[in-house]
């Protein structure tokens, strides 16, 4: 992406006017921010007067929807750099195809994802992740909030589940992420 800059984060909610203010700010100060992905968007009808808000009218966006006040995933990226398309809403990710408008570089898949908190939802989640790449040839950024851990040190508290853990780097393993 070159002077570009991606920004990634779990904003724990945009269903108030103070709570996008802070992430509006956070983009801001990240000047040349091209593409921005948002993870647990808390809402369900996600609009073009509140994308603009929060990430500025060059931006387009495509998101996965809340369910209710749960979840939801956000990717806006600025329509003067990038062309996406090939968009995807799954149960836990929002995938796009992006190719810079520059004429440099090559085609590549975005995916943003808000993992599952649920346990019972977590295998589900890992195969989501599956589909996706089987679906997405070439390179690729995985990226969000996987509600997952990857190794022990990752937890701020002792309480870990290690077959959820060992699954988790099967599938980063199978799928040759970083």
């Amino acid at each position: 992406m070159s002077a570009n800059h991606l920004v990634v984060w779990n904003a724990r909610g945009l269903n108030t006017s103070a709570r996008c203010s802070v992430v509006r700010d956070i983009i801001v100060a990240q000047r040349r921010a091209s593409i921005v992905c948002l993870q647990e968007s808390k809402v369900a009808n996600f609009s073009v007067a509140m994308n603009n808000e929060i990430a500025g009218n060059d931006f387009d966006y495509f998101c996965l929807p809340a369910v209710g006040v749960a979840g939801g995933a956000v990717v806006s990226w600025r329509r003067d750099l990038w062309c996406a398309t090939s968009p995807c809403a799954r149960r836990f990710s929002v995938t796009i195809k992006l190719t810079p408008l520059n004429g440099h570089g090559e085609p590549w898949w975005l995916t943003n994802v808000y993992g599952p908190t649920a346990r019972a939802d977590k295998a589900d989640f890992l195969q989501e992740l599956r589909d996706v790449r089987a679906s997405c040839p070439g390179p690729c950024l995985l990226c969000g909030d996987f509600n997952l851990i990857y190794k022990a040190s990752d937890k701020n508290n002792g309480r870990l589940h290690h077959g959820l853990m060992r699954r988790f780097r099967n599938v980063i393993d199978d799928l040759q992420l970083e």
